[in-house]
């Protein structure tokens, strides 16, 4: 896990090293010096965690379960977990936009029915009767009040 000083540097002069750092990266323009600037800025270890956390990103938009990228990438549960979340609050939504093209990103309409069918499916399909689906609809409405 690569580590952070314990010297704790402004606001300021955070503010600036930032910036300086985002024009560098907006300068590289091939994929020589991308790969170039990742080698000399980023060790082995946070080059591998950088390339995990845009798999899993990509990997979750795709559609592919928890359990397949943490076979996949070799990551545990509550990474995947914590990207998931930072996914649905719309952390990497401008990422994706960028990086995926629109065919292989999935709609809201999209998501939103794959959570339905997974509430069903974990669950098993609701009692017969009045009012069978009533807990489907209201577990719905959790979910959509947490986002």
């Amino acid at each position: 896990m690569p580590q952070v000083s314990s010297k704790k540097v402004s606001r300021e002069v955070l503010k600036k090293i930032s910036t300086l750092l985002i024009e560098q990266l907006a300068r590289v323009k091939t994929n020589v010096g991308a790969q170039s600037f990742l080698h000399e800025f980023f060790t082995p270890t946070e080059q591998i965690m950088l390339a995990k956390r845009f798999a899993a990103i990509v990997m979750l938009e795709q559609g592919y379960s928890y359990q397949r990228i943490q076979h996949t990438l070799g990551i545990s549960s509550s990474t995947v977990a914590r990207i998931w979340r930072q996914k649905q609050s719309g952390a990497f939504d401008e990422l994706i936009r960028q990086c995926l093209p629109r065919s292989e990103r999935r709609s809201k309409t999209t998501r939103e029915l794959e959570s339905a069918l997974e509430v069903i499916l974990r669950g098993g399909l609701p009692p017969q009767g009045s009012g069978r689906w009533r807990y489907v609809f209201r577990h719905d409405a959790k979910v959509s009040r947490r986002k």
